[in-house]
């Protein structure tokens, strides 16, 4: 088998953090390479959930399935040296660079765990690599710690219902639900799964390096979802589990909506949280007139607020008076409780600085305002 350095360092940069972390003679902590065709060879790394293949350039007579320091190796090399590998028995494999010589331990091929696909039982679609990227990005920041008792909290939500596409993140608390312009195979049925944290970590990897007009095609079967994108290929098993019913949560009946600058009042709840206590994160936002005419409010503000034994903090933001939409029928202001931590990590979703905030009466609701990647975000007493 030859392949030049540069190439094998580029697919194992992607595909090794794919691989499982045991040592010895497991096969999952290997990485196989095997013939595509008579100059192109495959690179695979996977941990029995989670697959990771790219194409190279090179060639092999048959499949092996080398120890992972094969990566360290590689690393160690400059651009332009052609790596040597040929088997000598069942269980090693000789490696040569230029004037070095290696042996390294190999396991049969076939104990390797490969992922195969689900033929025709998926639903296909197509996503600009780096929207893609950006959406599980913002995803990802509505969930928390994994609760075993609820699976759906391991991972991320993929969904098309036949027209779009939509990501969503939950912690149980917090919700972070993203839709992204996608190209949807015509008479495609509606569809969804729950991908693990490694699925989507190899997924970002591949869409973080794509350029602005590439895009990853998507295959999303009843038990696996595969991403492509040039010679590379991410397969994730399906966390086996129902998502909660977060379509009924993100409507707010009757709410009281400002705009306000995300980064501002990030920057309000940081100073305000120097005062919040771990067994009370609770933080009370007021959004009240600031000045009115003819009985009617022509400036608003929004305030954040707490007292604890630790001190008292009091931080107001000015609204644009337009931007304002009180709830109807009821006076014109709004305060809630909520938490800092949930509130905190839902607009860090939020792509955009400018965000739109829906005061509901047991939740808070961050919509953004761009058009092409819509983030919702739900947090404070919702509870999945």
């Amino acid at each position: 088998m030859s392949i030049l350095s540069e190439h094998m360092q580029s697919a194992l940069s992607l595909a090794r953090s794919n691989r499982a972390r045991d040592k010895g003679d497991d096969p999952r902590a290997h990485i196989l390479l095997r013939p595509v065709s008579n100059d192109q060879v495959s690179v695979v790394c996977a941990d029995g959930t989670t697959q990771t293949e790219v194409l190279v350039s090179g060639s092999i007579e048959e499949p092996m399935a080398v120890a992972p320091q094969l990566f360290e190796l590689v690393q160690t090399l400059k651009a332009g040296v052609n790596v040597k590998l040929a088997p000598t028995d069942k269980s090693t494999c000789k490696v040569s660079t230029g004037k070095s010589r290696f042996t390294l331990p190999t396991v049969p091929a076939t104990n390797f765990p490969l992922l195969e696909g689900e033929g025709s039982e998926v639903i296909k679609f197509s996503v600009k690599a780096q929207v893609l990227s950006q959406a599980m990005e913002s995803a990802s920041r509505g969930l928390g710690k994994a609760d075993t008792a609820k699976p759906f909290t391991a991972g991320i939500l993929l969904k098309c219902d036949g027209k779009a596409v939509y990501l969503v993140g939950t912690s149980g608390y917090t919700l972070v639900t993203v839709g992204v312009g996608a190209q949807v195979q015509p008479g495609s049925a509606a569809r969804e799964g729950v991908i693990p944290e490694m699925g989507v970590k190899q997924i970002q990897r591949l869409a973080s390096g794509a350029t602005a007009e590439d895009r990853i095609e998507i295959e999303l079967g009843a038990r696996q979802v595969t991403a492509k994108l040039a010679g590379a290929c991410v397969r994730s098993r399906l966390i086996a589990c129902a998502f909660p019913p977060y379509e009924r949560v993100i409507q707010v009946e009757n709410p009281f909506t400002f705009e306000v600058s995300r980064s501002a009042l990030l920057a309000v709840l940081k100073r305000v949280g120097l005062f919040v206590q771990d067994n009370s994160p609770f933080v009370t936002v007021k959004a009240e007139p600031l000045q009115e005419e003819a009985g009617a409010a022509t400036e608003w503000k929004l305030t954040c607020s707490v007292k604890t034994p630790q001190g008292e903090c009091i931080e107001s933001i000015d609204l644009a008076g337009s931007s304002v939409k009180p709830r109807a029928g009821e006076a014109a202001h709004a305060q809630a409780n909520l938490n800092i931590t949930y509130l905190a990590s839902i607009l860090d979703a939020m792509p955009k600085d400018s965000v739109h905030v829906d005061l509901g009466v047991s939740t808070i609701r961050v919509r953004g305002t761009g058009p092409a990647h819509n983030v919702v975000g739900i947090s404070a007493y919702y509870k999945a």
